[in-house]
């Protein structure tokens, strides 16, 4: 990720101190050397790092993540526990570029072909062309 952005490990790890004091908190800071580990498996960032490395190179909180654990098995897990009281819980992982559906209804009356006023329009009275 960070080679395709073209940037240096110094160059991450100056943008992650901007991010640290931001937040008002050192743990969001990546230091060069930390920085290599992580890169070269020697090392498991921290959840305050990976927030960091998410915004620097521009990418899903929830990718990054998914570099150490699979997200997508909590789910199962948590059913294979077998507790005795159900839980209404929602196991979905938040992803900002995932689609959402949600059911639409539509006039009857409504024909493509007439046009569409916005609300703004409508409010003030004037009539649709």
């Amino acid at each position: 990720m960070r080679l395709r952005l073209g940037l240096t490990t110094r160059e991450v790890s100056e943008h992650s101190k901007k991010i640290a004091t931001a937040e008002s908190n050192e743990e969001y800071a990546v230091s060069h050397a930390r920085l290599i580990q992580i890169e070269n498996d020697e090392s498991t960032p921290s959840i305050y790092k990976l927030f960091t490395l998410s915004a620097v190179y521009a990418r899903p909180f929830t990718e990054l993540v998914s570099f150490y654990v699979e997200l997508e098995r909590i789910t199962g897990l948590h059913f294979d526990m077998g507790m005795g009281n159900t839980r209404l819980a929602s196991f979905e992982v938040y992803d900002e570029g995932r689609a959402v559906s949600f059911p639409v209804r539509f006039d009857p009356g409504f024909q493509v072909e007439k046009p569409i006023c916005s609300h703004a329009w409508w409010r003030s009275g004037a009539k649709c062309r």
